[in-house]
């Protein structure tokens, strides 16, 4: 991300910014909620944003067009619904390692966001290897500071996630997009592991 005058750009511009540096992109919609009710700000923040070399590509405000695509969108929805503050200096989200998307820290727990579709069930396979090589030698149970967010668009998802029988810890996100207009807020669901 280009440095930038603190004293010229608005500060719910930086925090824009840095959600894109962070993790390569933003839509259009959530610029609003990450924003907050000002307008007139939020327009000043997409006016700027070509300046520092951010792209606007079908609807998404993106670093380099391939980076910020719907799987990273719709867990930025999920982050921006976990989120309560967006303050640029306090770093409590970035980008995951591959194949999640988002890493966030909130209550002393981090969590790890990642997009699951309907032929998802070799990547929840990867994901929970992966969270079983966390474990410490020596300790008998994984660290319980750490929860898998998994991110999908509606609930037949769901049923494929329990078909696979994980036991790892992990909550299911459904975030619903249809029939609502981009101004308005997604309606996102949880489901805790073990409830149905």
């Amino acid at each position: 991300m280009p440095k930038f005058n603190k004293a010229i750009i608005r500060p719910g511009t930086k925090k824009v910014l840095t959600y894109v540096n962070e993790l390569g992109g933003i839509g259009e919609d959530q610029i609003t909620h990450v924003m907050g009710e000002d307008a007139k700000i939020a327009d000043f923040t997409r006016g700027a944003l070509s300046s520092f070399g951010i792209n606007y590509d079908n609807g998404m405000y993106v670093k380099e067009k391939p980076s910020y695509g719907n799987a990273m969108y719709m867990c930025g929805w999920v982050l921006i619904d976990n989120t309560e503050t967006f303050d640029p200096n306090v770093k409590c989200y970035f980008k995951a390692e591959s194949p999640a998307q988002i890493d966030f820290e909130k209550d002393g727990c981090l969590y790890e966001l990642a997009y699951i579709d309907e032929n998802g069930k070799g990547l929840l396979n990867i994901l929970e290897n992966r969270f079983y090589s966390r474990k410490v030698k020596g300790r008998e149970k994984v660290d319980d500071s750490f929860r898998y967010i998994f991110v999908v668009k509606n609930e037949n998802a769901i049923d494929k996630i329990l078909e696979t029988g994980l036991s790892i810890p992990y909550v299911v996100a459904v975030v619903h997009l249809k029939d609502r207009d981009e101004s308005e807020y997604p309606n996102i669901e949880y489901f805790e592991q073990g409830s149905e």
